[in-house]
């Protein structure tokens, strides 16, 4: 569900959806997990002219044992049985049968099988967006991960991937990556797949340069802490770089904020110097605090929308190579890119103690995210694609 724009992929959908709404009809189907996601309706509907939530289907334990097995066997990731609803497949037959469309698309990989509704009913174009490349996703995470039971649904997913998505995107008329990074994975794994690289954006209208906070010396992470990607990342950084950090800077303070915290991500509030505040209503009040925003991802895919909100909002970036990957800054210029927990912990500390140097950097990332990724100019991007594609 697009709503509230609170994680990277609902973001996204968010201010893509409503631009195109602005000169286009839009319906909209989505799974949902909670009641509290299909309450979100009413919202989708001020720029939607239809739009329903289906119900992710509850099944017992035995039988999911029993379904799983031979999906696995079919080649397919694991993550795609979570998502298979025989509702939402009738759904989609019944909207694509009664209505005409010029572009139907469907997002993430996991979800393509649904295209089998589409197939026959409707003459419209097919689009599958990639929101991540998920073999890199689920690679790096079997990489990084040490929970044994994490790393084993990793593997699951990563292996089938390198096989499936190649070859599920070829029965869509076109594929829509975030990232050049991506559009290059996928064409690797099938040259003859139609790629676009529309990238992700930032409401750089809403979103204005802050003054710098007065207070202790305050990092943050931002991002959905339900997020496997987002909970190695502030795992790592709490036990591997925030204690480098406190040894110079011992009233540094780390914020992490962001919905749904597992519990993994709430026992490190027990840690001297870190906080976990859950959701988070307005974002800027805790960028507001902070001084420099930290982005030590391992793993993951996309580009990251936590690094161009906190460009825009005037606040120094400290990110790994994975972390900023796809966006095409400049260490130094636009951030500051380190791998390991040393380098990592030196690039902070240095960033602290040298205001001119974080004002700098702020002020060529808030230009950079200006001229390149203002949802504007993004979502134009994507109606001359759709254009394009319904031409043909």
């Amino acid at each position: 569900m697009p709503y509230p724009p609170d994680s990277g992929e609902r973001i996204r959908n968010y201010h893509l959806m409503r631009s195109l709404a602005r000169t286009n009809t839009l319906s909209l189907l989505s799974l949902v997990f909670s009641e509290q996601e299909r309450q979100m309706l009413p919202e989708v509907l001020l720029w939607c002219s239809r739009a329903e939530a289906v119900g992710v289907p509850k099944r017992s334990k035995p039988r999911h044992a029993i379904r799983l097995i031979p999906h696995l066997l079919s080649g397919r990731p694991l993550d795609s049985y979570f998502v298979d609803s025989g509702h939402m497949l009738a759904k989609i037959g019944d909207y694509t049968a009664l209505r005409h469309y010029d572009i139907i698309q469907i997002e993430h990989s996991i979800m393509a099988p649904y295209i089998r509704a589409v197939a026959g009913q409707s003459t419209a174009k097919t689009v599958l967006t990639f929101h991540n490349v998920g073999f890199l996703q689920y690679r790096r995470m079997f990489k990084t991960e040490r929970n044994p039971y994490r790393k084993i649904r990793h593997f699951l997913n990563w292996l089938p991937m390198e096989r499936y998505e190649a070859r599920i995107a070829e029965r869509f008329d076109a594929c829509v990556v975030t990232s050049p990074d991506d559009r290059r994975a996928l064409l690797e794994k099938n040259s003859g797949l139609p790629v676009e690289v529309v990238p992700n954006g930032v409401d750089t209208e809403g979103y204005v340069p802050l003054e710098e906070p007065e207070s202790a010396p305050h990092l943050l992470f931002m991002g959905k802490m339900d997020y496997e990607p987002n909970i190695d990342a502030v795992v790592w950084f709490a036990q591997e770089i925030f204690p480098l950090i406190r040894q110079e800077v011992p009233d540094c303070v780390f914020t992490i904020a962001g919905g749904s915290p597992v519990d993994e991500v709430q026992r490190l509030a027990s840690v001297s110097g870190i906080t976990v505040t859950g959701y988070v209503q307005d974002i800027q009040c805790r960028y507001k605090k902070c001084g420099v925003v930290v982005t030590p991802l391992r793993s993951g895919g996309g580009t990251r929308l936590k690094i161009l909100e906190a460009m825009a909002l005037g606040r120094p970036v400290v990110s790994t190579t994975v972390g900023c990957e796809g966006l095409h800054c400049r260490h130094n210029e636009h951030l500051l890119i380190a791998d390991t927990p040393e380098l990592f912990a030196r690039q902070v500390i240095d960033l602290l103690s040298d205001r001119q140097r974080r004002q700098r950097l702020a002020a060529a990332a808030r230009s950079f995210v200006e001229s390149r990724f203002a949802w504007t100019g993004i979502a134009g991007k994507l109606q001359d694609f759709y254009r394009g594609l319904a031409a043909h």
